[in-house]
């Protein structure tokens, strides 16, 4: 696609109020990368509050703040899935995005997502997994 495509599907959803998200979802993200041309041309164009970046990068969330911070930021699962995000990680998370993704191991804990704001949260509805999934 090109960028002029590109251009034109962002504005019609974002005509329509519907936003738009970019996922970097690169857990190996680092400073090198920040100064990539074709991120920092797409970020540039699409500033506006309807829209938003799905990052899993610390890195890249403080690089948006300060350069786009008209954006909607929305914690990945890719990060969330990561051992260290338990209650109280998850919770600071909520106070520090816009939305976090939820890993699919806590859809069905019901008395445990009453701890956080529903707004603030996203869960992952397609599950490929049923419960007590080794593999999650």
């Amino acid at each position: 696609m090109s960028f002029a495509e590109l251009r034109q599907r962002v504005a019609f959803f974002n005509q329509k109020n519907i936003g738009v998200y970019f996922t970097f979802s690169n857990l190996l993200l680092s400073e090198k990368h920040l100064t990539d041309k074709d991120c920092n041309q797409v970020l540039a164009a699409f500033t506006n509050p309807l829209n938003g970046c799905i990052v899993a990068s610390d890195l890249l969330v403080k690089h948006i703040r300060q350069n786009y911070p008209q954006y909607r930021l929305i914690l990945s699962v890719a990060k969330t899935t990561e051992p260290q995000f338990d209650e109280a990680a998850l919770l600071k998370a909520t106070g520090e995005y816009d939305l976090v993704v939820f890993p699919a191991r806590f859809n069905r804990e019901v008395d445990f997502l009453k701890h956080f704001p529903a707004e603030k949260i996203e869960l992952i509805a397609d599950e490929i997994c049923p419960k007590n999934c080794p593999y999650i």
